[in-house]
């Protein structure tokens, strides 16, 4: 388990710094979630495991990231209630700029509160660190894009949470 220490050193660091392309081999996470502890703590896991993190804490800050950075970002790992914003918005801009975009979401809420179906990866909060990563590798190894990303789908039912 990660100390409260270690993910508290991580707040004074840039939340990313790319240059101009990622190193060879090392997939780039674009993360977002707008609860601080909670991103740090994740960009602290991800970046320890080798993957290059951009991190933001609400989804106008990640589409900035995202038109920033000219390389290649392999997944989104986003939760779905953002500040003015959600997860599944965010996913549709980012996947039209981005085709090849693989996409994770993250949220408290369960599956069967919010309007998210398969082939979408999703990763119930709270987890593990060592989930976490079994989860992104998974993803960037196992699904080819178009297995992650389509459609994403909208419930109406009115007991079901809509982010749409």
């Amino acid at each position: 388990m990660i100390s409260q220490r270690a993910a508290a050193s991580t707040v004074d660091q840039p939340r990313w710094n790319p240059g101009p392309e990622s190193a060879p081999g090392q997939p780039t996470i674009l993360l977002v979630e707008d609860e601080d502890t909670l991103r740090n703590l994740m960009q602290l896991v991800l970046r320890n495991a080798g993957y290059h993190v951009l991190a933001a804490g609400c989804g106008d800050e990640a589409l900035a990231l995202s038109e920033r950075f000219a390389a290649r970002i392999h997944l989104l790992v986003s939760d779905l209630v953002l500040p003015e914003s959600d997860g599944q918005k965010l996913a549709r801009r980012l996947v039209e700029k981005r085709p090849d975009l693989k996409v994770l979401f993250i949220s408290g809420h369960p599956l069967d509160f919010i309007a998210i179906e398969p082939p979408f990866q999703f990763l119930q909060k709270p987890f593990a660190p060592t989930r976490l990563l079994e989860t992104v590798k998974k993803i960037l190894t196992n699904c080819p894009s178009s297995m992650v990303n389509g459609p994403l789908p909208v419930r109406t039912d009115k007991n079901v949470h809509s982010t749409a």
